[in-house]
Protein backbone atom coordinates (compact mmCIF):
# COMPACT_ATOMS: atom_id res chain seq x y z
CA UNK A 1 0.00 0.00 0.00
CA UNK A 2 1.09 4.14 -0.52
CA UNK A 3 -0.75 6.05 1.05
CA UNK A 4 0.82 9.69 0.55
CA UNK A 5 -2.43 11.60 0.84
CA UNK A 6 -3.03 15.18 1.68
CA UNK A 7 0.55 16.23 1.44
CA UNK A 8 2.38 19.23 -0.82
CA UNK A 9 3.62 17.00 -3.39
CA UNK A 10 4.40 18.42 -6.95
CA UNK A 11 5.57 16.89 -10.50
CA UNK A 12 4.18 13.93 -12.02
CA UNK A 13 2.97 10.64 -10.94
CA UNK A 14 6.31 8.31 -11.43
CA UNK A 15 5.88 5.89 -13.99
CA UNK A 16 8.74 3.50 -11.84
CA UNK A 17 5.76 3.18 -9.51
CA UNK A 18 5.02 0.26 -11.86
CA UNK A 19 7.97 -1.12 -10.53
CA UNK A 20 6.35 -2.21 -7.33
CA UNK A 21 4.27 -4.84 -8.33
CA UNK A 22 2.69 -6.38 -5.71
CA UNK A 23 0.97 -2.74 -4.79
CA UNK A 24 -3.17 -3.23 -4.03
CA UNK A 25 -3.82 0.46 -3.24
CA UNK A 26 -2.38 3.80 -3.89
CA UNK A 27 -3.59 7.25 -2.86
CA UNK A 28 -1.92 10.63 -3.41
CA UNK A 29 -5.42 13.00 -3.74
CA UNK A 30 -5.13 15.88 -2.12
CA UNK A 31 -1.64 17.13 -3.21
CA UNK A 32 -0.64 19.25 -6.36
CA UNK A 33 1.06 16.23 -8.97
CA UNK A 34 0.84 17.65 -12.56
CA UNK A 35 1.57 16.00 -15.69
CA UNK A 36 -0.49 13.32 -17.98
CA UNK A 37 -1.55 10.29 -15.57
CA UNK A 38 0.82 7.72 -16.26
CA UNK A 39 0.28 4.51 -18.47
CA UNK A 40 2.86 2.16 -16.74
CA UNK A 41 -0.07 1.96 -13.87
CA UNK A 42 -1.87 -0.77 -15.86
CA UNK A 43 0.78 -3.29 -14.98
CA UNK A 44 -0.24 -3.49 -11.31
CA UNK A 45 -2.59 -6.30 -11.92
CA UNK A 46 -3.06 -6.56 -7.87
CA UNK A 47 -4.06 -3.15 -7.68
CA UNK A 48 -7.61 -2.54 -6.12
CA UNK A 49 -7.50 0.75 -4.94
CA UNK A 50 -6.13 3.76 -7.60
CA UNK A 51 -7.03 7.11 -5.47
CA UNK A 52 -5.33 10.66 -6.98
CA UNK A 53 -7.94 13.01 -6.89
CA UNK A 54 -8.00 16.70 -6.56
CA UNK A 55 -4.15 17.05 -8.28
CA UNK A 56 -3.74 18.67 -11.72
CA UNK A 57 -3.26 15.88 -13.59
CA UNK A 58 -3.87 15.92 -17.62
CA UNK A 59 -4.26 14.34 -20.65
CA UNK A 60 -6.46 11.19 -21.42
CA UNK A 61 -7.49 8.05 -19.20
CA UNK A 62 -4.94 5.58 -20.63
CA UNK A 63 -6.27 2.70 -22.06
CA UNK A 64 -3.66 0.35 -20.89
CA UNK A 65 -5.42 0.99 -17.19
CA UNK A 66 -8.95 -1.15 -18.41
CA UNK A 67 -6.58 -4.18 -17.72
CA UNK A 68 -6.52 -3.70 -13.74
CA UNK A 69 -9.05 -6.35 -13.43
CA UNK A 70 -8.62 -6.22 -9.74
CA UNK A 71 -9.91 -2.60 -9.60
CA UNK A 72 -12.72 -1.72 -7.06
CA UNK A 73 -12.60 1.81 -6.55
CA UNK A 74 -10.50 4.61 -9.38
CA UNK A 75 -11.30 8.11 -7.53
CA UNK A 76 -10.03 10.83 -10.49
CA UNK A 77 -12.40 13.39 -9.15
CA UNK A 78 -11.04 17.23 -9.60
CA UNK A 79 -8.25 17.25 -12.02
CA UNK A 80 -7.77 18.31 -15.75
CA UNK A 81 -8.16 15.34 -17.54
CA UNK A 82 -9.41 15.35 -21.16
CA UNK A 83 -10.34 13.36 -24.05
CA UNK A 84 -12.86 10.77 -23.37
CA UNK A 85 -14.64 7.81 -20.91
CA UNK A 86 -12.62 4.48 -22.29
CA UNK A 87 -15.49 1.74 -23.14
CA UNK A 88 -12.98 -0.81 -22.13
CA UNK A 89 -13.27 0.35 -18.34
CA UNK A 90 -15.71 -2.41 -18.50
CA UNK A 91 -12.63 -4.88 -18.34
CA UNK A 92 -12.15 -3.84 -15.09
CA UNK A 93 -15.53 -6.14 -14.20
CA UNK A 94 -14.75 -5.51 -10.18
CA UNK A 95 -15.43 -2.14 -9.76
CA UNK A 96 -17.23 -0.72 -6.83
CA UNK A 97 -17.00 3.06 -7.47
CA UNK A 98 -16.24 5.38 -9.97
CA UNK A 99 -15.78 9.05 -9.93
CA UNK A 100 -14.38 11.04 -12.81
CA UNK A 101 -16.38 14.09 -12.00
CA UNK A 102 -15.08 17.93 -11.83
CA UNK A 103 -12.57 17.09 -15.34
CA UNK A 104 -12.92 18.27 -18.78
CA UNK A 105 -14.04 14.72 -20.15
CA UNK A 106 -15.69 14.74 -23.39
CA UNK A 107 -17.88 12.28 -25.63
CA UNK A 108 -20.37 10.04 -25.01
CA UNK A 109 -21.03 7.47 -21.64
CA UNK A 110 -19.86 4.37 -22.48
CA UNK A 111 -23.32 2.33 -22.93
CA UNK A 112 -20.82 -1.23 -21.61
CA UNK A 113 -20.21 0.48 -18.07
CA UNK A 114 -23.50 -1.09 -17.78
CA UNK A 115 -21.85 -4.49 -17.74
CA UNK A 116 -20.41 -3.68 -14.11
CA UNK A 117 -22.09 -5.79 -12.09
CA UNK A 118 -20.34 -4.19 -8.62
CA UNK A 119 -20.84 -1.05 -9.81
CA UNK A 120 -22.56 0.72 -7.19
CA UNK A 121 -21.39 4.37 -7.64
CA UNK A 122 -21.01 6.64 -10.69
CA UNK A 123 -20.06 9.85 -10.56
CA UNK A 124 -19.37 11.96 -14.25
CA UNK A 125 -20.97 15.03 -13.14
CA UNK A 126 -18.96 18.46 -14.19
CA UNK A 127 -17.78 17.70 -17.29
CA UNK A 128 -18.61 18.14 -21.25
CA UNK A 129 -20.40 14.73 -21.97
CA UNK A 130 -22.60 14.45 -24.88
CA UNK A 131 -25.28 12.10 -26.15
CA UNK A 132 -28.09 10.10 -24.75
CA UNK A 133 -27.98 8.44 -21.04
CA UNK A 134 -27.33 4.80 -22.00
CA UNK A 135 -30.41 2.54 -20.87
CA UNK A 136 -27.45 -0.23 -20.41
CA UNK A 137 -26.50 1.86 -17.24
CA UNK A 138 -30.05 0.47 -15.45
CA UNK A 139 -28.14 -3.13 -16.33
CA UNK A 140 -25.63 -2.33 -13.15
CA UNK A 141 -28.19 -4.02 -10.89
CA UNK A 142 -25.88 -2.45 -7.49
CA UNK A 143 -25.80 0.85 -9.00
CA UNK A 144 -27.07 3.09 -6.04
CA UNK A 145 -26.11 6.28 -6.76
CA UNK A 146 -25.50 8.01 -10.36
CA UNK A 147 -24.52 11.39 -10.35
CA UNK A 148 -24.26 13.00 -13.95
CA UNK A 149 -24.90 16.56 -13.26
CA UNK A 150 -23.76 19.37 -15.29
CA UNK A 151 -22.68 18.61 -18.37
CA UNK A 152 -24.48 18.20 -22.54
CA UNK A 153 -26.31 15.29 -22.40
CA UNK A 154 -29.14 14.96 -24.37
CA UNK A 155 -32.39 12.70 -25.38
CA UNK A 156 -34.60 11.39 -22.74
CA UNK A 157 -34.42 9.82 -19.67
CA UNK A 158 -34.48 5.86 -19.63
CA UNK A 159 -36.77 4.30 -17.99
CA UNK A 160 -34.71 1.30 -17.69
CA UNK A 161 -32.15 3.67 -15.08
CA UNK A 162 -35.28 2.15 -12.59
CA UNK A 163 -34.04 -1.61 -12.99
CA UNK A 164 -32.02 -1.98 -9.84
CA UNK A 165 -32.78 -4.80 -7.55
CA UNK A 166 -29.73 -5.63 -5.23
CA UNK A 167 -26.65 -4.34 -3.90
CA UNK A 168 -23.09 -5.21 -2.81
CA UNK A 169 -21.76 -2.22 -1.60
CA UNK A 170 -18.62 -1.97 -0.32
CA UNK A 171 -18.46 -1.44 3.31
CA UNK A 172 -16.56 0.90 5.24
CA UNK A 173 -14.82 3.71 2.70
CA UNK A 174 -14.77 6.86 4.70
CA UNK A 175 -16.80 9.99 2.92
CA UNK A 176 -17.32 13.14 3.03
CA UNK A 177 -21.39 14.71 1.63
CA UNK A 178 -21.48 18.14 0.61
CA UNK A 179 -24.63 19.17 -0.03
CA UNK A 180 -25.65 21.87 -2.10
CA UNK A 181 -25.95 25.27 -0.30
CA UNK A 182 -28.33 26.99 -2.76
CA UNK A 183 -25.60 29.51 -4.33
CA UNK A 184 -26.44 30.20 -8.10
CA UNK A 185 -22.94 28.54 -9.33
CA UNK A 186 -23.14 25.74 -6.85
CA UNK A 187 -24.81 22.86 -9.42
CA UNK A 188 -26.02 19.25 -8.24
CA UNK A 189 -27.61 17.93 -5.75
CA UNK A 190 -24.22 17.57 -3.48
CA UNK A 191 -21.11 16.03 -3.84
CA UNK A 192 -19.98 12.64 -2.29
CA UNK A 193 -15.79 12.21 -2.03
CA UNK A 194 -14.24 9.59 -0.75
CA UNK A 195 -12.21 11.35 2.32
CA UNK A 196 -10.24 8.61 3.79
CA UNK A 197 -6.67 10.03 5.70
CA UNK A 198 -7.71 13.14 4.46
CA UNK A 199 -7.85 16.62 7.19
CA UNK A 200 -11.12 18.72 7.79
CA UNK A 201 -8.86 21.36 7.36
CA UNK A 202 -8.09 20.41 3.83
CA UNK A 203 -11.73 20.74 2.35
CA UNK A 204 -11.25 24.61 1.53
CA UNK A 205 -8.73 23.22 -1.14
CA UNK A 206 -11.96 22.06 -3.04
CA UNK A 207 -13.15 25.42 -3.43
CA UNK A 208 -10.90 26.51 -5.93
CA UNK A 209 -12.69 23.76 -8.34
CA UNK A 210 -16.13 23.36 -6.12
CA UNK A 211 -18.09 26.29 -5.97
CA UNK A 212 -20.27 25.45 -3.07
CA UNK A 213 -20.04 27.09 0.76
CA UNK A 214 -19.21 24.21 2.95
CA UNK A 215 -22.36 24.89 5.45
CA UNK A 216 -23.58 21.51 4.72
CA UNK A 217 -20.97 18.86 5.16
CA UNK A 218 -21.42 15.47 6.52
CA UNK A 219 -18.92 12.59 7.22
CA UNK A 220 -19.56 8.87 7.50
CA UNK A 221 -18.59 5.24 6.23
CA UNK A 222 -20.13 4.20 3.57
CA UNK A 223 -22.71 0.85 4.08
CA UNK A 224 -25.45 -0.54 2.04
CA UNK A 225 -28.69 0.16 3.17
CA UNK A 226 -30.40 -3.10 2.07
CA UNK A 227 -29.72 -6.29 0.56
CA UNK A 228 -32.49 -7.07 -1.87
CA UNK A 229 -35.35 -5.54 -3.78
CA UNK A 230 -33.75 -2.61 -3.71
CA UNK A 231 -33.24 0.76 -6.03
CA UNK A 232 -31.25 3.71 -6.33
CA UNK A 233 -30.91 5.98 -3.33
CA UNK A 234 -29.17 9.24 -5.36
CA UNK A 235 -29.95 9.93 -8.97
CA UNK A 236 -28.69 13.37 -10.50
CA UNK A 237 -29.27 14.23 -13.63
CA UNK A 238 -29.94 18.17 -13.35
CA UNK A 239 -27.98 21.04 -15.52
CA UNK A 240 -28.06 18.86 -19.19
CA UNK A 241 -30.30 19.16 -22.10
CA UNK A 242 -32.46 16.63 -21.25
CA UNK A 243 -36.28 16.46 -23.42
CA UNK A 244 -39.15 14.36 -23.11
CA UNK A 245 -40.91 13.46 -20.37
CA UNK A 246 -40.03 11.72 -16.78
CA UNK A 247 -41.09 8.31 -16.83
CA UNK A 248 -43.41 7.27 -14.69
CA UNK A 249 -41.12 4.13 -13.65
CA UNK A 250 -38.81 6.85 -11.43
CA UNK A 251 -41.55 6.42 -9.13
CA UNK A 252 -40.96 2.76 -8.03
CA UNK A 253 -37.48 3.82 -6.92
CA UNK A 254 -38.37 2.89 -3.19
CA UNK A 255 -35.34 3.68 -1.65
CA UNK A 256 -34.34 6.98 -3.37
CA UNK A 257 -33.67 9.53 -1.08
CA UNK A 258 -33.04 12.37 -3.63
CA UNK A 259 -33.79 12.64 -7.44
CA UNK A 260 -32.82 15.94 -9.32
CA UNK A 261 -33.85 16.21 -12.56
CA UNK A 262 -33.91 20.14 -12.85
CA UNK A 263 -32.54 22.54 -15.28
CA UNK A 264 -33.43 20.64 -18.85
CA UNK A 265 -35.51 20.91 -20.81
CA UNK A 266 -38.21 18.44 -19.80
CA UNK A 267 -41.53 18.69 -20.46
CA UNK A 268 -45.54 17.13 -19.82
CA UNK A 269 -47.17 16.04 -16.66
CA UNK A 270 -45.05 15.04 -13.69
CA UNK A 271 -46.39 11.40 -13.31
CA UNK A 272 -48.16 10.96 -10.55
CA UNK A 273 -46.13 7.60 -9.86
CA UNK A 274 -43.57 10.01 -8.16
CA UNK A 275 -46.00 10.39 -5.09
CA UNK A 276 -44.87 6.79 -4.25
CA UNK A 277 -41.31 7.82 -3.33
CA UNK A 278 -41.99 7.65 0.48
CA UNK A 279 -38.17 7.87 0.89
CA UNK A 280 -37.62 10.70 -1.14
CA UNK A 281 -35.69 13.89 0.96
CA UNK A 282 -35.31 15.94 -2.35
CA UNK A 283 -37.02 16.13 -5.46
CA UNK A 284 -35.80 18.57 -7.48
CA UNK A 285 -37.45 19.10 -10.97
CA UNK A 286 -37.14 23.24 -11.38
CA UNK A 287 -36.81 24.86 -14.29
CA UNK A 288 -38.18 22.62 -17.15
CA UNK A 289 -41.54 23.10 -18.86
CA UNK A 290 -43.25 20.36 -16.78
CA UNK A 291 -47.12 20.93 -15.31
CA UNK A 292 -49.10 19.42 -12.93
CA UNK A 293 -47.91 18.50 -8.60
CA UNK A 294 -46.73 15.77 -6.98
CA UNK A 295 -49.13 14.12 -4.66
CA UNK A 296 -47.45 12.05 -1.85
CA UNK A 297 -49.23 8.39 -1.53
Amino acid sequence: MLYLQDNMLTGPVPETLSNCSYLKSVDLSFNYLTGTFPSSLGSLTRLKDLIIWLNQLTGEIPEELMSLSSLENLFLDFNDLTGSIPPSLSNCSNLNWISLSNNFLTGEIPPSLGRLSNLAILKLGNNSLSGSIPGELGDSQNLIRLDLNSNFLNGSIPPALSKQSAVAFHIGKSYVYIRNDGNKQCHGAGNLLEFEGINQESLDRILTRHPCNFTRVYRGITQPTFNHNGSMIFLDLSYNNLIGTIPKELGFMYYLSILNLGHNDLSGSIPQELGGLKNAAIIDLAYNRLNGSIHRH
